[in-house]
């Protein structure tokens, strides 16, 4: 798959966009029990999968196709988002936005303040 050109601007305009949606007191709770956050959630008697996690979310409506989300299931952000996402010249920022928002969900804090951690790095 040819990676999905994306500005930082754009990630975070679709992060706001999700967590408006969900509600910013939202608590992400892995489907499996695990505790694990999962990228693509994959409905336990069939049915169609669906993204799962925030950055799965987001990487999502960015454009990223759900079974390429799927394929770098049990990675960190900062190893996945660069194989998906060309952020040129704002990459590194990006990447590491992408990451601390998923270390503060996977911490079990809301998406509200998964959101506050990527807006400072993206915004300093």
């Amino acid at each position: 798959m040819e990676r999905i050109k994306v500005t930082p601007e754009q990630v975070l305009d679709v992060m706001r966009e999700v967590v408006a949606e969900a509600g910013e007191e939202f608590v992400y709770e892995p489907p499996t029990g695990l505790g694990v956050c999962l990228y693509v959630h994959r409905p336990h008697g069939g049915g169609a999968s669906v993204p799962g996690c925030l950055v799965g979310q987001v990487l999502h409506r960015l454009g990223v196709p759900l079974d390429e989300l799927t394929e770098h299931e049990a990675q960190l952000a900062r190893t996945m988002a660069p194989k998906l996402v060309d952020a040129g010249e704002g990459a590194d920022l990006l990447v590491t936005a992408l990451d601390n928002a998923q270390a503060i969900q996977d911490g079990g804090h809301s998406w509200g303040a998964a959101l506050r951690a990527a807006e400072e790095v993206l915004s300093a």
